[in-house]
């Protein structure tokens, strides 16, 4: 009998466990809907970090950051998020606004807890920095006209800092600065300072290999320096994007860069022909008036031209008697239009058609994603406009150094694409009168682009600390504005219109005598304020590592294909050949 109890007393027991089981998940069983997920990202897309909300309730602030960077705001769809009102009812991304941070020392502190005695730059008083001795060597790749205007700022900058001689000299274009900025980086033969572009430092920093190193200096303790360093106004008068340029080398946002020179492209047209033509008036152009007795082109307010237009003007050029009288062979002399810069017509065009150049990949790294459908078809309806007879570029007539300029004065084109600041190079004189439109853009297309350019100054690791310091007073004198200096007598507002370059300081850019300038009439005016409308469309490729390699195979692509007539694919072949060996 015990042993008839036992064995139900086990069953039973075995029946309480088994009805006790967790039950599966079943098929009518509901995830929980009511979390969703909120995402961090920064200002490149990188996830700085995941987090899961309740829905209708709202986000504690995050205390992530970037390193060198104050946190303005959080964005959701480019609007600052409000965290002690907004909900969340949806899975979000809020991306982070940020401003570069600029030490505020009190007793030698800082806020954000960086020590002046951390600094490892000479701590001389601003009487001692005026009596400072060094020498600093300029690299850069000015012509004789914008030498003169450097020449008379060493001059005002001499008056305050009277024994720090500034040499400087132009080393040929931008390939051959570079070829010899790398050279002399071997060697520890750099200048103090020299003009680059964000694409430069992304190559020389990925030269520095072991402890020996003469490259580009990281200059962020100068910057933060609080006798010789730049204030919180100054840093902030720089225009965010030039500034984001200058600190995108690293993951810690370095500043490496300086922003000096800003410059775009416009188009540059024979005025007085496209009146003969009637094409002023056909196009709704303007027309040409005589200003102070000087016949003058007159733009109608909006006056643009498209590649269409362009391309159908090109077709009406070739139709004319006097084309048609030429040779075959003087024909290969004369074109409706020229394009200055290859690359930049490739870069440039293949945006506007739709298509990518590069894309970052991470810090100072990236790759080259041109081989596509739009790249393609975009340098196909540029050769077939070429063996028509209605483009070219510069190096249609055999100097592969020349610019499209001499050709254009000369009447053998009627229109160019050339840089803003080159209007004085394209000033025909009496010959024809001037017109200047802006950039063209396709018809009836949302992908609107005009290339920015951005060449800035950088400081040389030296032997000599003082070189370096007095290389840096030179490139913050010559860069930012400097208190108790009439406009007039800005170095940065003599530097933009003596040149034609655009200004990258918002106190330049506001000022009433700037804006007086821009109404003024002159051809650095016209083409600076026609440059400045297409603000909006203006645009930068990302700098890396091999990116410079880029833009000289992109614009071999475009030779290849327009006068070796190689055929489009083979020319992407070869140039994307060329990447993978350079960059590899």
């Amino acid at each position: 009998m015990k042993k008839l109890f036992s064995i139900l007393f086990i069953l039973l027991l075995i029946v309480c466990v088994a009805s006790c089981e967790l039950p599966n998940n079943k098929p009518n069983d509901k995830p929980n809907d009511q979390t969703y997920e909120v995402k961090f990202l920064d200002e490149k897309g990188n996830v700085l970090g995941i987090e899961k909300v309740e829905k209708n309730k709202t986000i504690n602030e995050p205390s992530y950051s970037i390193d060198g960077y104050d946190t303005i705001s959080w964005l959701y769809n480019g609007q600052p998020w409000d965290f002690e009102n907004d909900i969340v009812q949806s899975n979000i991304e809020l991306v982070i606004k940020t401003k570069a941070h600029v030490h505020e020392f009190v007793n030698g502190t800082c806020k954000c807890g960086y020590k002046l005695s951390d600094s490892s730059l000479p701590n001389l008083s601003e009487e001692e920095l005026k009596n400072l001795t060094a020498t600093v060597t300029f690299w850069h790749t000015m012509g004789q006209s914008n030498q003169v205007v450097i020449d008379e700022i060493i001059k005002a900058f001499n008056e305050i800092y009277p024994n720090i001689k500034v040499t400087h000299s132009s080393q040929g274009d931008y390939a051959d600065l570079r070829h010899k900025i790398l050279i002399s980086m071997l060697s520890g033969q750099t200048p103090t300072i020299a003009l680059a572009s964000p694409d430069d430092i992304s190559l020389y920093l990925g030269q520095r290999v072991g402890n020996v190193y003469y490259g580009p200096m990281a200059l962020d303790e100068f910057i933060n320096h609080p006798v010789y360093g730049l204030t919180k106004k100054q840093l902030e008068d720089f225009d965010l994007n030039s500034l984001k340029q200058s600190t995108s080398f690293d993951d810690n946002g370095k500043f490496y860069l300086v922003p000096f020179i800003r410059n775009t492209e416009v188009l540059y047209f024979n005025a007085t022909w496209f009146e003969e033509k009637g094409l002023l008036e056909k196009y709704n152009l303007g027309e040409i008036e005589y200003v102070d007795d000087i016949p003058t082109f007159v733009r109608n307010e909006g006056a643009v031209l498209t590649w269409e237009q362009i391309e159908e003007i090109g077709k009406f050029f070739v139709e004319q008697p006097e084309y048609k009288a030429l040779s075959t062979a003087e024909k290969s002399d004369y074109y409706f239009m020229s394009y200055d810069d290859e690359a930049n017509l490739f870069i440039t065009l293949t945006k506007q058609w739709g298509g990518e150049y590069t894309k970052l990949t991470g810090a100072n790294q990236g790759e080259f994603v041109f081989n596509n459908a739009q790249s393609k078809a975009m340098v196909k309806w540029y050769k077939d406009a070429f063996d028509a007879g209605y483009f070219a570029t510069a190096s249609a007539w055999g100097d592969p150094d020349a610019y499209t300029s001499d050709r254009f004065v000369n009447g053998q084109v009627k229109m160019v694409i050339g840089s803003s600041a080159g209007a004085n190079y394209n000033n025909p004189g009496d010959k024809f009168v001037l017109g200047i439109l802006p950039y063209p853009q396709r018809e009836n297309s949302e992908h609107k682009y005009a290339f920015l350019n951005s060449i800035d100054l950088t400081l040389f690791d030296s032997k000599s600390e003082l070189e370096e310091l007095a290389g840096w007073l030179f490139i913050k004198y010559l860069t930012t504005w400097t208190e108790g200096l009439p406009v007039e007598k800005q170095p940065a507002y003599i530097w933009n219109t003596r040149t034609g370059y655009l200004p990258v300081l918002n106190s330049v850019r506001n000022s009433l005598e700037y804006n007086k300038f821009l109404q003024e009439g002159s051809l650095n005016g016209i083409a600076q304020k026609i440059a400045l409308e297409q603000r909006e469309y203006f645009y930068s490729t990302p700098a890396f590592i091999g990116s410079p390699y880029g833009r000289e195979e992109v614009e071999n692509l475009i030779k290849a294909v327009l006068y070796v007539n190689y055929n489009v694919e083979d020319a992407f072949f070869n140039a994307l050949a060329e990447l993978q060996y350079k960059y590899n």
